[in-house]
């Protein structure tokens, strides 16, 4: 009799047990998949090379978890206390794990100070931005490259040729002080070396310095005010600028002033 009602009922419990809620995780068959590991996805800059630079000039960004395409990305430099300038990217170079991001460094002429401040890099499909990462800004150093006529003549004008000039430079000369100059361009610019210039001095040592900046190292440059001193080809000066060599003849010879 019970063994016939247990047969009944068999079928019945089957039924249930398809029905019956799945395990709880942890308590169901060893084969359970388990959870997907979790991948920070967080934008990071890692490094900018190099780690000072004035405007204009190059840097190059390395950074993860950032966009590959320039006009998915935006750049931002910090040039002074509330002062945030955005770059211009160049281009952008896909590494192993990371991104190079070449850029200019924002920011021109007028920049007075040494600065510095975080740089970020902003996804603007996420509207995620990575953590700032800090970078120098350096004022822009004026140099002096060429000057024109070859010699230089007490009474004659002078053109100077180079880069980086701007209003606020003041030009001063060994045995004469500060000169008045024109400025043509921002790679040009014209004087009129004093009459009364010393003819004993037969090189002419000269310097362009930024006013109202610090940090910048003054321009320096040498050339020759007699033609009896054979120049050479111009050499790096220690102060950025450049300064032909010149050695006397046999015949003659010259001090700098």
């Amino acid at each position: 009799m019970h063994l016939g009602i247990a047969t009944a009922l068999l079928p019945l419990c089957l039924i249930l047990n398809a029905f019956a809620a799945p395990a709880a995780p942890g308590t169901g068959t060893p084969n359970a998949p388990s959870p997907t590991p979790h991948v920070n996805t967080t934008p990071r800059i890692t490094g900018i090379a190099p780690g000072s630079g004035a405007p204009q000039s190059s840097a190059v960004i390395s950074a993860s978890n950032v966009p590959s395409d320039p006009a998915k990305a935006e750049v931002w430099f910090t040039l002074a206390a509330n002062n945030r300038v955005q770059a211009r990217i160049n281009s952008i170079t896909p590494r192993n794990t990371w991104f190079e991001y070449r850029v200019s460094v924002p920011g021109d002429d007028s920049l007075l100070a040494p600065y510095t401040g975080p740089v970020t890099i902003l996804d603007k499909d996420t509207g995620k931005a990575t953590a700032g990462y800090n970078f120098k800004i350096i004022p822009t150093q004026p140099r002096i490259s060429s000057h024109s006529p070859q010699y230089g003549r007490p009474g004659a004008t002078t053109h100077l040729r180079g880069e980086h000039f701007s209003a606020n430079d003041v030009l001063t000369i060994d045995g004469v002080g500060t000169v008045s100059h024109t400025l043509k361009s921002a790679t040009e610019l014209q004087f009129t070396l004093p009459a009364s210039y010393p003819l004993a001095n037969k090189l002419i040592r000269l310097k362009l310095t930024r006013k109202g900046v610090s940090g910048v190292a003054p321009a320096t440059y040498m050339y020759s005010l007699d033609p009896s001193l054979k120049a050479a080809e111009p050499n790096k000066d220690t102060n950025g600028g450049s300064q032909p060599k010149s050695e006397p003849k046999s015949s003659g010879g010259g001090k700098s002033g």
